[in-house]
């Protein structure tokens, strides 16, 4: 089966690591990894070495991040996530993404995918974040998933209302 792990941050790689030291051991899996967003920021360390150093691969480094944290920069670079995404679908052909979380970069990317078919698992789905935009995007990527692993039964909860 061949996998993509979208990554964006070290904060979601650091939830993702277990999961890829199994996919990475296990032969049913043809793990591929995205780095985008803050990974590839070098003001925020470019994190995206931390997976080199793990000994992961990176498939695909898609350089995503917006000039500031103001609204129009936001919108700009999810228009340019889904336009850098769609290529990697276009040619990738996956048959599963696992997406963690809840970053509007995260959300891009996962929408590209939808014209292709490409089945989403959403860890961390049905979560809250009180006074922030991410439950928008988090609720959004739980919407295009068919899979979700959430982390406690309120979150389970959510997630079916929201199915």
């Amino acid at each position: 089966m061949k996998v993509v792990i979208l990554t964006s941050s070290r904060a979601d790689y650091s939830l993702l690591y277990p999961l890829l030291n199994k996919l990475k051991y296990d032969e049913y899996f043809d793990l591929h990894i995205i780095g985008f967003g803050t990974h590839l920021s070098k003001k925020h360390g470019y994190t995206v070495d931390a997976i080199l150093n793990d000994g992961f691969g990176v498939a695909y480094y898609v350089d995503t991040n917006p000039t500031s944290d103001k609204p129009f920069s936001i919108s700009k670079a999810m228009g340019m996530v889904i336009k850098k995404f769609s290529g990697i679908w276009k040619k990738g052909k996956f048959d599963l993404i696992i997406s963690i979380g809840d970053r509007f970069e995260m959300f891009a990317a996962c929408a590209a995918s939808i014209p292709f078919n490409i089945p989403i698992a959403h860890i961390h789905g049905g979560e809250t974040t009180l006074g922030a935009i991410d439950d928008i995007f988090r609720h959004s990527i739980t919407q295009m998933s068919s899979f979700h692993f959430t982390a406690a039964e309120t979150y389970k909860k959510r997630v079916i209302e929201l199915k």
